[in-house]
């Protein structure tokens, strides 16, 4: 049977390393390094709030006092991830072009696209754009420095990869820690705009009742805004005050994220043995990734190659496949019917999502195995007083700490 996913076009990258998935193994299982690894991460940027606040507040003056827009390039997880995001600002340059002017301009540096990325970076400088790079100090190091460009340093593993493997480090570091990085930087931002009287409007989660007729209206406005895509909230919430907003969202990732590995390590093992066993039995594993950045991030640096895309793949009894989702299994035609494909070729399934809805919990089928990412109705940490709803969401991260960990796991397999 083929599978014809289009919501989950993705590249796969595969390394030959993988002939012998124990690497580097030991005590300490992959999923446990990782699991350390992004909480010394969130650690690092949370120390940084000081040094991000800073770089924020300079945009905000540009963004509230001027005409400067505000959006992502490059990455495509990372601009996903910027974009249309629940707990996120509404009002932002949606495609900033390579020839952007007056724009603040949000972007890192991939292992893969470093020469590229950086001459694009010097390139928006010049142009007189204030430029934010997310980057490990590692890659970052190649960047000039500039009045109008600034880092934020994401404390991704020093060589991009967690694991080493003969010449390369696999298992990809960069995509979880740019996030918690990038909506720490967005957090300062919108508390900088409070401070010099203006607030963006905020997207809620499409899941929230009402949030569709809410968001419509906003959008709506932005219609008739000027320039177009600007628009403020009706009345400025209170200042909020530097550095609270970063640290009360790295302090929401890092509660979730350990109450996920304290309450799902057992099963994201499991998971990672039974993908390891039908690699060992001649099958293949897969992976459907949803998810704004991680949906993207097969076939990135550091990649292992360890899954395959799902798309019009010809899944077999003897195969695997990890669903990666929201709120939900992949099923219906939101998700192209990802569980309506699968199921019916007998191949071992394990999913991944959130459980705030019961009814998506119970759907999961006697057999198939469950991740839960144990976030919030709402995709949203921080309560700004003023505000109609919260900002800043933890679900890319956690969706990207679960799926690598098994990774990770596959390569370095606990009690080997």
């Amino acid at each position: 049977m083929k599978l014809r996913l289009p919501v989950f076009i993705l590249v796969l990258t595969c390394l030959t390393a993988m002939a012998s998935p124990q690497i580097h193994a030991k005590t300490t299982g992959g999923s446990q390094m990782y699991h350390a690894w992004l909480k010394g991460c969130l650690k690092d940027i949370r120390h940084d709030v000081p040094s991000i606040t800073k770089s924020a507040e300079s945009a905000a003056r540009l963004y509230v006092n001027d005409t400067y827009e505000i959006g992502a390039w490059g990455d495509p997880g990372f601009v996903e991830e910027f974009r249309g995001r629940s707990g996120g600002i509404m009002p932002i340059r949606w495609a900033v072009r390579e020839n952007a002017t007056k724009s603040i301009v949000l972007m890192t540096l991939r292992d893969d696209r470093l020469a590229d990325d950086l001459r694009q970076a010097a390139e928006f400088e010049k142009q007189g754009n204030a430029v934010v790079v997310f980057a490990r100090k590692t890659v970052a190091k190649e960047l000039h420095s500039s009045a109008n460009l600034s880092l934020v340093d994401t404390h991704a593993a020093e060589h991009g990869g967690l694991i080493p493997s003969g010449d390369k480090w696999l298992v990809p570091t960069d995509p979880p820690a740019n996030i918690a990085a990038l909506w720490a930087w967005t957090g300062e931002f919108i508390a900088a705009c409070t401070r010099l009287g203006k607030a963006p409007v905020i997207w809620q989660s499409m899941m929230v009742p009402g949030a569709m007729e809410r968001n419509n209206k906003y959008l709506s406005a932005m219609d008739h805004a000027t320039p177009k895509g600007r628009l403020f909230v009706d009345e400025c919430p209170p200042p909020f005050p530097p550095g609270k907003a970063a640290r009360a969202y790295l302090d929401g990732v890092m509660k979730n994220l350990n109450e996920v590995f304290d309450k799902e390590g057992a099963t994201i093992r499991a998971v990672a043995s039974v993908a390891l066993r039908t690699h060992a039995d001649g099958g293949a594993a897969y992976a459907a990734l949803t998810g704004h950045s991680l949906m993207h991030e097969m076939g990135c640096a550091h990649d292992p190659g360890l899954f395959k895309p799902v798309t019009n793949a010809d899944i077999k009894p003897a195969d695997f496949v990890i669903g990666m989702g929201y709120d939900d299994i992949l099923t219906g035609k939101f998700w192209d019917n990802v569980a309506e494909e699968i199921r019916p070729t007998g191949a071992k399934i394990a999913w991944s999502f959130t459980d705030y809805r019961p009814d998506a919990v119970k759907s999961v089928l006697p057999g198939e195995m469950y991740i839960n990412q144990h976030w919030s109705m709402g995709d949203s940490l921080v309560s700004v007083p003023g505000y109609d709803v919260k900002i800043l969401p933890p679900s890319g991260v956690i969706g990207d700490a679960i799926y690598w960990s098994i990774n990770a796991e596959m390569l370095r397999p606990s009690g080997r």
